[in-house]
């Protein structure tokens, strides 16, 4: 894919946050200029973008994350809006806003999950969201200084529910307050820190391996985490890690 000045509207010519595949051979693009779908055989693109005269498009014009439901739905984040594709042919979007305070022209890292109930799992830079498909509402999660089992900080930045028990918790990654396990059920939180051996409490990306542990990326290197024990190892640019930020 070439980049062009004069074709901002190509697929490939603007910056990509997240891809998803459905079906098979078909790419959907969170892009800095919409979404897109892009057949991978033939190399034609659709673009949807946001018209601002059209209540039922896109609702804003950057995409940062795509996800695929189990149903096979598409939904597209925004700065400040859950959106779910309902129309591939005329590009109509049902769409919520995800954020109790909008803001404007603010870069967002949002992860999107769903849970066995069918729930979707969205971490903002205004806390964690739990949004129902079926009431349409959502449930929020923020940071109280008060409250020491409250989520440890608002920049959510990725989201994991946990390999061994995926129904009862959720593995929180934070910019700032380390990385966080919520009790669905109790709605409460408890923390992993540098004080528990965390290289930094700026968590990018949590992921799990075939064994249940978790791998979490941070200012200042890697981390495997034991969820049964929480044990920390860290590591980083000694270790052969090409920075130790990533």
């Amino acid at each position: 894919f070439e980049t062009s000045s004069a074709r901002p509207d190509d697929f490939g010519n603007t910056g990509v946050w997240a891809l998803v595949e459905n079906p098979p051979g078909a790419l959907w693009a969170a892009t800095y200029r919409g979404l897109f779908r892009y057949e991978v055989a033939s190399g034609r693109a659709r673009q949807y973008r946001h018209d601002p005269a059209d209540p039922l498009g896109l609702p804003e014009t950057i995409v940062y994350d795509v996800f695929r439901d189990r149903a096979g739905a598409i939904w597209a984040v925004t700065e400040n809006f859950l959106a779910r594709l309902d129309d591939t042919t005329r590009g109509r979007f049902a769409r919520w806003r995800h954020k109790p305070r909008a803001t404007s022209g603010q870069w967002i890292f949002p992860s999107t999950v769903q849970d066995a109930r069918g729930m979707l799992w969205l971490g903002t830079d205004q806390g964690l969201a739990r949004f129902d498909p079926r009431t349409q509402t959502f449930a929020r999660w923020r940071h109280d200084p008060r409250d020491p089992r409250s989520l440890a900080h608002d920049a959510v930045r990725a989201l994991l529910p946990d390999p061994r028990a995926p129904d009862r918790y959720l593995w929180v990654a934070t910019a700032g307050g380390g990385l966080d396990r919520l009790d669905v059920a109790a709605g409460t939180f408890t923390h992993l820190t540098t004080r528990d051996g965390l290289p930094n409490d700026v968590v990018y990306a949590v992921l799990a391996d075939a064994r249940g542990m978790l791998w979490a990326s941070t200012n200042r290197g890697l981390a495997r985490v034991d969820p049964a024990t929480r044990g920390v190892r860290a590591y980083d640019a000694r270790y052969g890690l090409q920075s130790d930020e990533f």
